[in-house]
């Protein structure tokens, strides 16, 4: 397995001060439709930092790891770029606190 780091800060799972509150949690989403992604073409990725005091888009602040870097790549601001077929993991990291997995799959366009 291939990890590719792109962005932001170190992980593991202890609460800590984030402004006004304390991290708990770090959500991830993506835009693609039913997970998939056609080479060439984007989907924004989307990390919701949950503080305790209420959630907040951190996406910008957090580290993103890939597990094939050869399948797909993500700028440090999250916008994911399918490069070849194939499935690809994702986690969001952000100060110690890591996002669950969330897989994507790269196909290839289709035929006009």
């Amino acid at each position: 397995m291939v990890a590719t780091v792109v962005g932001g800060l170190g992980c593991d799972r202890t609460p800590e001060p984030v402004g006004p509150g304390l991290l708990q949690d770090v959500y991830l989403s993506a835009d693609a439709l039913d997970g998939v992604v056609e080479v060439g073409e984007s989907t924004q990725l989307t990390a919701i930092a949950h503080i305790d005091d209420g959630v907040v888009n951190r996406t910008e602040d957090c580290t993103f790891v890939l597990t094939d870097d050869k399948v797909a790549s993500v700028d440090p601001k999250g916008m994911l770029t399918g490069l070849k077929p194939g499935q690809v993991t994702i986690t969001a990291k952000l100060r110690s606190v890591q996002s669950d997995p969330l897989s994507l799959e790269v196909v290839a366009p289709a035929a006009p």
